[in-house]
């Protein structure tokens, strides 16, 4: 094998990485975005109604981008949102009182379910503390550290 063709086999296989990486990168913004919920089910979100003093909310939006979230901003709901103050999740709340992996809402069916991860200061639904799983009903709140949500369907 001469220089020429080495270089043109190295060429196809960077080529081949590079849109390896493209394909990995759409799948993981799909994945991690909840994206479009099954047809003719309810849609769910978390509406942020509260923030504690020097708490953050930010919006996983894929791509590596993200979104400082207000008091009023809405989150659609797809089939999994991963709830924490660690880069990884979703929808990161940077407050003390929040663990990095705190809590995960899913889609069961038509309904949402909320599970705490085993945190040092729980998660609450409607005052109460989630023991395991909760289910979200319509208008119930949703409390992560000093930050609360409220649960809606549309």
């Amino acid at each position: 094998m001469n220089f020429g063709t080495a270089m043109w086999w190295l060429g196809r296989m960077a080529f081949l990485g590079a849109l390896l990486g493209l394909v990995y990168q759409l799948y993981r913004t799909l994945a991690t975005s909840g994206a479009a919920p099954a047809a003719g089910l309810p849609q769910g979100r978390l509406l942020l109604v509260e923030l504690g003093e020097s708490s953050e909310v930010w919006l996983k939006e894929g791509a590596g981008k993200q979104r400082r979230l207000s008091p009023g901003a809405g989150v659609a709901l797809g089939e999994r949102l991963a709830i924490g103050r660690g880069p990884e999740n979703t929808l990161r709340v940077v407050d003390p009182y929040v663990s990095a992996r705190h809590c995960v809402v899913r889609r069961r069916g038509g309904s949402f379910v909320i599970a705490d991860l085993g945190t040092t200061n729980g998660t609450r639904v409607g005052e109460r503390p989630v023991r395991g799983r909760a289910l979200l009903e319509p208008g119930t709140t949703v409390e992560v550290g000093r930050a609360r949500f409220r649960f809606e369907v549309e």
